[in-house]
């Protein structure tokens, strides 16, 4: 939160802080008038009016005002009782000199004494009574992304991410919860990995439900990779990108019409109120921020690496499983075989280049499925191999001619830079985020044109894409991850 934000912030509070004093001094009155009437004994009526003020003013202002959620306790109690005395003595002391000393109307003189008073106490509560503590806590990280099947990009980093996070906590300090249905779970030593006994299968039940509900009985901070935080508990949660706002028209069925529905809600509800907010590219926060009214400088920038390529091992069997495939002599593509992928620039460029050999790995995704997967499967130089192992991929890409991504909308896109550390050559859009990612170390093409001679581009110089394998890694996002988390939880 930058300066500016902060006494926005501020303001908005000292006005809460007076508008809960006028509903408390109504409120309290009418406690006062109550009591006399009942009892006749103002003495008694005095002490149930501060009394009942007293602990009215405490949760008003710890909730409403101040949106303080600490723990209450005896000492938070008794902080909110020693804030009264100054502004009692500072009263007596105003009035004093305003009406026995300066001959002030004493009406005046209590108007203005009200008003200093009222400014004193915002500051002693504020500062006092109900300061933000850093707690220690867990955080607890949403683990629906090990249960998502296929893992696409977002999975894939939450993976990742948490890997190498692992390196950097402390027992105890960072906990999974996952669902019974999880697979491919990572080996971790010091993130600790709680399993549901339910699946996730209908993830909104899951992420605003089972959860949330874990986490509110943990009394932790929620951490969301996907698109979303729970209501009501928001926390640490990624917006990768906005892909359903920006292209609503590849929602064309009731279903993809419902879901088009539900990121639209979790997305503007994430930004709202997302206590640290996260993205992939500065692409992404730009359009999040325009597209939500939100500063782009409270929106963090985690970048996805490529790193975990480095332990995979090369499996060359899929050359003896594809025997139409030269090595050296096809173009591999690869990602969720979904509409955004772009796959009718590949359909339409390959039909008119029937010499030219397309492989073409993915899975497709539920609902988004592109009409061009049709076409694909009629060429004869596009091999559609399905959903190939990460040692299939390497051998894939360590041996095309160059990896191909049209894609029209990307958050990071990460094939490519993956394609880039086995060495090969990547021909991409021209689109999103894909230039502000990946610079000169790239060819470039019009996601709407084919009419593009892939050979002559390849021919055409670009930069060695070390200082781009340096820049992206995951060993990087886990340290900024770690330092966002620090900043708000005391875990170091």
């Amino acid at each position: 939160m930058n300066k500016r934000e902060k006494i926005k912030k501020t303001i908005i509070e000292f006005i809460k802080f007076n508008v809960v004093g006028l509903i408390n001094t109504a409120f309290t009155y009418g406690i006062y008038s109550l009591t006399v009437f009942l009892s006749s004994n103002y003495t008694f009526a005095v002490c149930m009016d501060y009394s009942i003020g007293i602990c009215s003013s405490f949760f008003l202002n710890k909730y409403l005002t101040f949106k303080n959620r600490d723990k209450i306790t005896a000492g938070m109690f008794f902080k909110m009782i020693l804030s009264y005395v100054p502004s009692f003595v500072l009263n007596l002391i105003s009035l004093h000199i305003l009406i026995g000393q300066l001959n002030w109307n004493k009406y005046l003189a209590q108007l203005l004494t009200a008003a200093c008073i009222a400014y004193i106490s915002f500051i002693l509560q504020k500062l006092f009574v109900f300061r933000h503590t850093q707690q220690k806590k867990n955080i607890i990280i949403n683990g629906d992304f090990l249960s998502r099947n296929p893992r696409t990009g977002v999975e894939r980093f939450a993976v990742e991410t948490c890997i190498q996070l692992d390196t950097l906590v402390k027992p105890g300090q960072l906990v999974i919860f996952a669902p019974s249905n999880s697979y491919d779970v990572p080996d971790l030593t010091n993130i600790k990995i709680v399993y549901s006994p339910e699946r996730a299968s209908f993830y909104p039940v899951w992420e605003h439900i089972r959860f949330l509900s874990f986490v509110r009985k943990n009394h932790g901070l929620p951490l969301d990779f996907s698109n979303m935080t729970p209501v009501f508990c928001p926390g640490i949660a990624f917006v990768h990108d906005i892909y359903s706002v920006i292209h609503p028209d590849d929602f064309k069925t009731f279903r993809d019409k419902l879901i088009r529905f539900y990121t639209h809600c979790m997305y503007r509800y994430t930004v709202r109120h997302a206590k640290i907010l996260i993205t992939v590219s500065d692409f992404s926060r730009q359009q999040i921020a325009r597209t939500y009214n939100v500063n782009p400088e409270s929106i963090h920038i985690i970048f996805n690496g490529w790193d975990h390529f480095k332990s995979i091992k090369t499996d060359t069997s899929i050359f003896a499983s594809l025997p139409q495939i030269q090595k050296g002599n096809y173009y591999f593509t690869l990602g969720s075989l979904s509409k955004r992928k772009n796959l009718k620039w590949i359909a339409a460029h390959a039909a008119r280049h029937p010499l030219e050999t397309f492989v073409i790995s993915g899975k497709a995704l539920s609902g988004l499925l592109p009409d061009e997967l049709s076409v694909l499967s009629t060429l004869p130089n596009v091999v559609l191999p399905g959903y190939l192992s990460d040692g299939q991929i390497k051998a894939l890409y360590e041996n095309c001619k160059a990896f191909v991504f049209p894609s029209y909308y990307e958050g990071f896109g990460i094939p490519p830079l993956e394609a880039l550390s086995c060495g090969a050559q990547i021909i991409i859009s021209n689109s999103a985020c894909l230039p502000e990612i990946y610079g000169d170390c790239a060819h470039y093409i019009d996601p709407d044109n084919t009419d593009a001679d892939l050979d002559e581009l390849l021919k055409e110089p670009v930069r060695a894409p070390d200082g781009l394998l340096q820049k992206y890694t995951y060993k990087n996002a886990a340290r900024q991850l770690f330092g966002l988390i620090s900043s708000i939880i005391d875990i170091k």
